[in-house]
């Protein structure tokens, strides 16, 4: 399944409301690497951090 097919997938499960979470999922899902998923959810969680929102934990 191509990339733009399965986010398109994603959008149309989750009615286009979905969480930081899910997102990070997907794309590790997609990408099929734990090491990207590490790096992005770092990057998410500094990035939320400075706005003030809250992440959740998926760590396992």
């Amino acid at each position: 399944m191509r990339v733009k097919e399965k986010l398109r997938e994603i959008l149309k499960d989750n009615s286009g409301s979905w969480t930081i979470s899910t997102l990070v999922s997907s794309i590790a899902a997609l990408t099929g690497s734990a090491v990207v998923l590490a790096i992005l959810y770092t990057a998410i969680k500094v990035l939320a951090a400075k706005t003030g929102q809250t992440v959740i934990n998926i760590s396992p």
